[in-house]
């Protein structure tokens, strides 16, 4: 009888973040987004950033948040996890720590894995017991981002309205000094 020494992997959800960020991997299914609304693209559902600590910078971190049921992390066996009481209680020990990126909770087992990474692609599995709660960045001043864009508009657009009432009013000058100037001949 043969041993089995070596198995390849059999489904794409078994590679190391086959989603990309914020991936949804469904076995059997593929690749989805965790908010169920944004396409997947090639580098994953939303940008993210790299740096694990940048949700700590600033007065509160720029950040949405994404909660999704029927949920598991990839190789959840080699997470650190602790035992909460509730699916809230995990929640909010992830949303007072800056750090934390997001957290699936195991109502079975009362176990919460904290994630202290910007999120990769998370599992789809039946179980609704099995509830995530993620952390989306935003950016640093994206308002700001959003405001120079529209002080920049609007200068540009300051430019041409001057350039044309200055054309206008060179026209209108020159047809008036033309008309002065035939007058006095």
């Amino acid at each position: 009888s043969w041993a089995l020494d070596y198995q390849l992997i059999a489904e794409t959800c078994d590679l190391p973040s086959p989603c990309g960020p914020y991936g949804l991997c469904t076995p059997g299914k593929g690749c989805s987004c965790l908010d169920n609304r944004t396409q997947i693209q090639t580098r994953g559902c939303y940008p993210t950033r790299t740096e694990p600590g940048h949700l700590c910078q600033g007065k509160r971190s720029k950040h949405r948040v994404l909660r999704r049921t029927g949920v598991e992390l990839p190789f959840k066996d080699l997470m650190v996890s602790a035992e909460t009481a509730s699916y809230e209680e995990c929640e909010k020990a992830c949303d007072m720590n800056c750090t934390c990126w997001g957290a699936v909770y195991n109502n079975a087992s009362g176990k919460c894995y904290t994630v202290d990474y910007p999120i990769q692609t998370i599992l789809g599995v039946r179980d609704e017991s099995k509830m995530g709660y993620f952390k989306v960045w935003e950016g640093p001043g994206k308002k700001m981002d959003m405001g120079l864009g529209i002080g920049i508009g609007l200068l540009c657009g300051a430019f041409v309205l001057v350039g044309v009432v200055g054309f206008g009013g060179y026209k209108l000058w020159k047809r008036k000094s033309r008309v002065n100037n035939r007058f006095l001949e």
